[in-house]
C-alpha cells in the first residue's frame, strides 16, 4: 500500500464517522410561513414550519393535506373527486365528500342529511393573519349560522384549529361545534372508554365481531370493509388516535380538560365512524357541549392535531 492511498483511506473513514449521509440529516424546524399554492387545479393555502404542511382548499370549504414535508398525508382524499370542483349548490343533489376535515352543526338529528351545501363544501373567504390562516364561510340559510375558522401551527408537528359557529338568526339557536377529520383506512383507531366502560353504538345495528374492541381503558377500533359503522364515547377528556401508514395522528381538544354540559349524538364527546368499501377511511370526530347562542353572538371550540412516528 502506498502511502498516498494509506491517505485516502484513512481520509474516508474520518469523514464517514464525522460527516452522516445528508439522507438522514433531520430536518430543522422554522417559523410558520403561509403561502398561495395549487392543489389539483385549486387556489389553496399552505402553511408550514419546514417539518410539516397544512394545506387549506376554500373552494372546497376544507383542509385537504395534514402531512410531514414530503411525505404522506393523514386526511383521506377521496380518489374519485380529485381536482373537480363542486357542484354549485342548487345543482346539487346529494353530498360532495371530498374527505380531508371540516366543521358541521350538531346534532345532526336536527338537520337530517345531506348537509346543507353552504356549510359543506361552502366556498369559504381565507385571508391570512401573521402566520395564521382566518377562514370565514357563507350564510347558511337553512340554518342561519356562519361557520368561521383559524387555523395555525403551534410549534413542530402540531396544529391548533380554532372553530366558531355564530348565530346570523334573529332569536336565540341550540347548537354544538363539531369536527369531523377524515383519515385513509387506518391500522387501529382508539377512544376513550365511557367512565363505567363500553362505548355508545350510534348506528341502527351493532358493529361485525372483531370490529370494536375494549381494551382497559380504551375502546379499539378497526375499519369494517362490508358495513359502515359509528360508536361514540362519554368520557370527559376528549381525544381520539390512530394509527395509519404514515405515523400515529392525535386529535384532542383544548385545553385539555373536560367541558360540562350536554352533549349531542347520545351525550358522546368523541366519536368514530368507518365507512365500508369502496371509500376506504374513518372519520375522528369530536364535538363541543350543545350551548344556547344568542343572535349576534359565537360559540367556539379548539381542536389540536399531533403527529407522531410509527414506533
Amino acid at each position: 500500500m502506498t502511502w498516498f492511498t494509506h491517505f485516502v483511506l484513512t481520509l474516508s473513514t474520518v469523514l464517514a464517522v464525522v460527516s452522516p449521509a445528508s439522507s438522514q440529516s433531520p430536518k430543522k424546524e422554522t417559523s410558520p410561513t403561509v403561502s398561495h399554492v395549487d392543489y389539483h387545479g385549486m387556489p389553496a393555502l399552505r402553511l408550514s414550519n419546514d417539518l410539516i404542511e397544512v394545506i387549506y382548499v376554500p373552494i372546497l370549504g376544507r383542509t385537504m393535506r395534514f402531512a410531514r414535508v414530503g411525505g404522506a398525508n393523514f386526511l383521506y382524499e377521496n380518489p374519485a373527486l380529485i381536482g373537480k370542483k363542486p357542484i354549485p349548490p342548487a345543482e346539487a343533489k346529494d353530498w360532495q365528500n371530498y374527505g380531508g376535515d371540516k366543521v358541521w352543526n350538531a346534532p345532526q338529528d336536527r338537520w337530517g342529511w345531506p348537509p346543507d351545501p353552504t356549510i359543506d363544501p361552502g366556498t369559504q373567504d381565507v385571508s391570512i393573519k401573521g402566520n395564521h390562516l382566518m377562514v370565514r364561510g357563507g350564510i347558511s340559510a337553512k340554518h342561519n349560522i356562519r361557520v368561521e375558522r383559524e387555523i395555525w401551527i403551534v410549534k413542530g408537528e402540531t396544529v391548533h384549529m380554532r372553530d366558531i359557529i355564530t348565530n346570523t338568526a334573529l332569536n336565540p339557536q341550540d347548537w354544538s361545534v363539531w369536527q369531523i377529520m377524515q383519515i385513509p383506512s387506518p391500522e387501529y383507531a382508539l377512544m376513550p372508554a365511557n367512565p363505567k366502560g363500553g362505548y355508545v353504538n350510534l348506528s341502527d345495528t351493532a358493529p361485525n365481531s372483531g370490529i370494536v374492541t375494549e381494551k382497559g381503558k380504551e375502546i379499539h377500533i378497526i375499519r369494517d370493509s362490508t358495513k359502515p359503522g359509528k360508536v361514540g364515547s362519554l368520557a370527559p377528556i376528549r381525544s381520539l388516535t390512530a394509527k395509519v401508514r404514515a405515523g400515529v395522528v392525535t386529535m384532542r381538544a383544548v385545553p385539555h380538560k373536560a367541558e360540562v354540559g350536554t352533549y349531542p349524538h347520545k351525550g358522546s364527546r368523541q366519536e368514530v365512524y368507518w365507512n365500508n368499501d369502496p371509500l376506504e377511511y374513518v372519520e375522528l370526530e369530536i364535538a363541543g357541549p350543545i350551548q344556547t347562542i344568542q343572535p349576534g353572538k359565537s360559540i367556539e371550540m379548539t381542536i389540536e392535531w399531533t403527529l407522531k412516528p410509527t414506533k
